[in-house]
């Protein structure tokens, strides 16, 4: 029902549903989408399921951006943009400020690391 393409989305379903989420989000040109849902290859043991289930999300996906499965997504502090589930502790950086880029697998490191008070700066997550 939106009136037009988003430039992004976060999607936080099934994983099951995700990959019709995914697909309808594709046809309707977004720019890219965060897939927070489980159970597919990112698993250490996972299964012709989980297989099965990649392939067709990066099917669904074609040309469209995604970062995950299983993941939170992002912050950017510089621009003030964020798809992201959960509580974080950073602040939107002042105009032409400058931070660090973070990446990391563990959500619960990322959101450690956005509460701290000491050190740098963070811009990206």
């Amino acid at each position: 029902d939106l009136p037009g393409a988003p430039d992004a989305a976060f999607v936080g379903v099934n994983r099951h549903l995700t990959i019709e989420v995914v697909k309808a989000l594709a046809e309707r040109g977004a720019g890219g989408a965060v897939c927070f849902a489980a159970g597919f290859l990112e698993t250490e043991a996972y299964d012709e399921d989980g297989e099965r289930l990649q392939a067709e999300l990066v099917a669904a996906a074609g040309d469209m951006p995604i970062i995950g499965p299983n993941c939170y997504g992002l912050i950017n502090y510089a621009d003030g943009a964020l798809l992201w589930p959960d509580q974080h502790g950073g602040i939107r950086l002042a105009e032409g400020g400058k931070g660090v880029a973070i990446i990391t697998q563990s959500s619960n490191i990322a959101i450690n690391m956005t509460m701290q008070k000491r050190g740098l700066p963070i811009a990206f997550l």
